[in-house]
């Protein structure tokens, strides 16, 4: 397990792990709800976020953390606050869209 070491000398276990694949989940989930008749679904979110296919691909893995940017531009994309991206994912839960998608 990784942990962050804190002034104190304290150490807490990182939390990157769960936030990555929060991540990952939440932008497959809403990727598939607002593309659902793309047949390259990864390909129209990086045109509509403005960022590269590997960046989608990357962040769709869950191996690597995105940087802000990413989340931001993925963010945008979705008209949601980044927040929503980095939600962690409860069974039965599903993403709500604050905008619609043009």
């Amino acid at each position: 397990m990784k942990y962050i070491f804190l002034m104190t000398g304290k150490r807490i276990p990182k939390a990157g792990g769960r936030l990555k694949r929060s991540f990952a989940e939440n932008v497959r989930s809403m990727m598939d709800a607002v593309y659902s008749t793309s047949s390259n679904k990864p390909k129209s979110l990086a045109k509509d976020a403005g960022i590269s296919l590997s960046s989608v691909q990357r962040a769709l893995s869950g191996e690597t953390a995105p940087n802000l940017d990413t989340v931001e531009a993925i963010a945008e994309a979705f008209k949601v606050q980044p927040n929503e991206l980095l939600r962690s994912v409860s069974p039965g839960r599903e993403m709500r869209r604050t905008g619609t998608h043009n």
